[in-house]
């Protein structure tokens, strides 16, 4: 991060999926007023920095999204949380969760803090079936997610499975034991959508440059950040693109909803608040699905208790 900004002169970043490092970059991001346009939105700081645009929905909003999507399916209010014991934002993710269960209607009958690197989660899943849970939330990147349904499903137990939208890989489309089991909640449009300007932008652009880039809740996330970069960033016209002119210019922002691929999204020169929009995601038949035709859900009502919620 110093050599980025010191050395090769980065004005800002964009899209930064960095939520289990970045308790290192925040302070020294915020001492050098260099901002960050959108990202992975997992980590409290995006709503809870002066230098943090986030451009989709917190994870609180994401979470009772996740909770709601499943509650119809067996023990579907019934929880196991498994989240990783390497970094401060796994942790960060569990506190989010267990704040907004109650809200939801949900119980966390099972939780456990586990490696990263850890092959097998045999014991776990055993524990979460007899705690009678019927879904497990997977904390941590996607072969994490692969390896807790594998350990599961070897065992002949099964589950739905939540998942975070930027711990989703292509490879989870062959993976027998997430198959009609994976429901993912995005804080954004889900990856498979194609019926708002945006999102049809994405597809279409996808096909044309990177026909082998996966589309995934990463890169949908990360392309939402840059269109909010772009939409930023042209209030700066011909003047010098510093730093300071690109906090201006996101500090301007206001209603703005990435054309379409999030709830609105506004800026002030201090923390950020949420908006309240999610979209959602399924694994069907090997085939990942736009829930709703892509529509987004806004939820109305009180705020959540969340770092960020409005």
């Amino acid at each position: 991060m110093k050599d980025l900004v010191e050395n090769q002169k980065v004005v800002a970043f964009v899209g930064n999926t960095t939520s289990l490092t970045v308790a290192g970059q925040q302070s020294y991001l915020e001492d050098k007023k260099v901002p960050v346009i959108g990202g992975d939105v997992v980590a409290d700081v995006f709503f809870s920095s002066p230098m943090y645009f986030p451009q989709a929905a917190n994870a609180s909003e994401t979470n009772f999204a996740h909770l709601k999507s499943i509650q119809a399916r067996p023990n579907g209010t019934k929880i196991a949380f498994l989240y990783c014991a390497e970094f401060a934002a796994c942790s960060q993710g569990y506190d989010a969760f267990v704040k907004v269960a109650k809200r939801a209607g949900t119980e966390i009958v099972y939780s456990k803090k586990v490696s990263l690197t850890a092959i097998s989660f045999a014991s776990e899943c055993q524990e979460a079936k007899k705690a009678g849970a019927g879904a497990i939330y997977a904390g941590g990147d996607a072969t994490f997610v692969n390896r807790v349904a594998n350990s599961c499903g070897q065992q002949g137990l099964t589950f739905d499975y939540l998942v975070n939208g930027s711990s989703v890989g292509a490879d989870q489309q062959n993976n027998q034991y997430l198959d009609n089991h994976m429901f993912v909640a995005t804080p954004q449009q889900g990856w498979p959508a194609t019926n708002t300007p945006g999102a049809k932008l994405f597809s279409d652009s996808i096909a044309r440059y990177g026909p082998n880039v996966p589309k995934t809740g990463n890169s949908i996330q990360t392309w939402t950040a840059a269109i909010l970069a772009e939409h930023a960033l042209e209030s700066i016209g011909d003047k010098p693109v510093t730093s300071a002119s690109v906090l201006a210019a996101m500090r301007a922002v206001k209603g703005y909803d990435n054309m379409g691929l999030s709830g609105p999204v506004s800026f002030s020169s201090g923390n950020q608040l949420s908006n309240r929009c999610t979209g959602a995601v399924q694994l069907v038949n090997g085939t990942f699905i736009a829930v709703n035709g892509g529509k987004l859900t806004c939820r109305t009502g009180a705020p959540l208790d969340g770092v960020g919620s409005a």
